[in-house]
């Protein structure tokens, strides 16, 4: 997958190598590009990749202990899966005529029936848009609706509130297509990070002169667990390894983005051991890993690809403006 930005942008084309790819969470590696645009690329998926939320509820019965505008924020909250509408529908702000879709609208109504109980109000027990059935929250499995063990599962429903004995919820709540600059409960990402990649050098001359000791309190420093551990249980991968036939400290580099670098506790360690610059560690300027989290609303791939497609048509915007201009 490439990414071409010429025209002085960067010295080459911008290159985009995956290295991890799931519903809810991407890693990538960014090369060839700088740090404005790696920014650019992390603020556009927080604020303008559009999802599909809940906006506007109208309460026909609220016995909850909890007020009209705290259950109507909880619902705001709740990721709906957008990806087979957001793109057909238009946002309340839009020019639109009768045939186009702008509002999706569902519904909820739950009482308590059982005494000494309480009832868990989750997003189960929303009823979807019938003319719009894959619009739905994330996990949604309405046969499951009252059920409070399905929250031990790993796709467990949303809580909305809780109703005890003879207490009722009844609303209606519409669903629009908006962005993260105007509320955060449209941005299809959790998190959106990205770091320098890391450029490790390891001084052999001073390490040749360690002893056992040194070695052994230099790798327990260093972060991730070892080798046979981390494949039994999972995690990072120590920055450091002693190869086992020559008793000689290597880098552990077969996966940079499985190596917590930045933590700095084997360089301090170094210090007070008296070697230091055995280890340097220093952040590549045109290299970046990138993760992202995502909420639900969207798959990763997705949000990837709606936000590379945002940036390269603004980019051709501005570069259409200016030459207007010049001439």
């Amino acid at each position: 997958m490439k990414m071409s930005l010429k025209d002085g942008y960067c010295k080459d084309e911008a290159k985009i190598e995956l290295s991890k790819l799931g519903d809810n969470y991407c890693e990538f590696l960014l090369t060839n590009t700088e740090v404005c645009l790696v920014n650019t690329l992390r603020r556009v998926m927080i604020s303008w990749v559009p999802t599909i939320s809940i906006d506007l509820v109208e309460f026909d019965i609220n016995s909850s202990s909890l007020n009209e505008e705290f259950v109507a924020h909880r619902l705001g909250l709740i990721p709906l899966e957008s990806k087979s509408l957001v793109n057909k529908m238009k946002m309340r702000c839009d020019s639109i005529e009768e045939d186009d879709i702008f509002e999706l609208e569902f519904s909820l109504h739950v009482k308590c029936k059982i005494r000494d109980t309480l009832r868990l109000v989750t997003s189960n027990d929303l009823v979807t848009d019938p003319r719009y059935p894959d619009i739905r929250p994330v996990f949604y499995n309405p046969q499951l609706n009252g059920n409070n063990e399905v929250l031990t599962s790993e796709q467990a429903p949303i809580v909305i509130c809780k109703l005890k004995y003879g207490q009722e919820l009844k609303l209606r709540a519409y669903a629009t297509k908006g962005i993260g600059k105007d509320n955060a409960k449209w941005s299809p990402v959790a998190n959106a990070v990205f770091q320098y990649l890391p450029e490790i050098k390891l001084n052999e001359a001073l390490e040749e002169n360690l002893t056992i000791e040194q070695k052994a309190r230099l790798l327990n420093s260093c972060p991730g667990k070892p080798e046979d551990v981390r494949i039994k249980e999972g995690g990072k991968k120590k920055l450091l390894r002693l190869n086992a036939t020559s008793g000689a400290i290597e880098l552990n580099t077969a996966s940079v983005g499985e190596i917590n670098a930045y933590d700095g506790e084997c360089i301090r360690d170094a210090d007070e051991m008296g070697i230091s610059g055995i280890l340097e560690i220093y952040p590549q300027q045109d290299k970046f890993l990138f993760k992202i989290e995502a909420t639900g609303a969207l798959k990763s791939i997705d949000i990837l690809k709606e936000a590379f497609t945002f940036v390269l048509r603004k980019i051709r915007e501005l570069k259409s403006e200016i030459e207007n201009k010049e001439l």
